[in-house]
């Protein structure tokens, strides 16, 4: 539990070779310094069999004074948006619009953006 407010902004997503490379800014609105664990999600493309909605992929855990901002730069691995096809006994990654949520829980959405990868 924190015990201030925060606000996201600034989503930057970057395509790599092998990885997304995931940058955007936690500012730090309310009275007093505090904590906060920033989470990435992923939703991969629609698929022909039921698919989570969004998937965790990556998060950090960050402490910022108040009135501060801090840039928060993660990478999601490619080999992490594959999934598993038992009819075909294979890892698919499947091609598509992947959506990249940013917030403070998976109810908590505060940034997204598209990817077609």
């Amino acid at each position: 539990m924190s015990y201030t407010q925060f606000a996201y902004a600034d989503l930057q997503i970057k395509e790599r070779a092998n990885a997304i490379g995931v940058s955007f800014r936690v500012k730090n609105v309310g009275k007093r310094d505090g904590g906060k664990v920033a989470q990435v999600y992923v939703k991969l493309p629609d698929q022909a069999i039921p698919m989570p909605v969004k998937q965790l992929k990556c998060f950090k855990r960050i402490t910022v004074k108040k009135g501060e901002s801090e840039l928060i730069e993660l990478e999601i691995e490619k080999a992490q948006l594959r999934f598993w096809n038992e009819a075909k006994s294979i890892f698919i990654t499947p091609n598509g619009n992947y959506t990249i949520m940013v917030g403070a829980s998976s109810d908590d959405i505060r940034l997204t953006r598209d990817i077609g990868l």
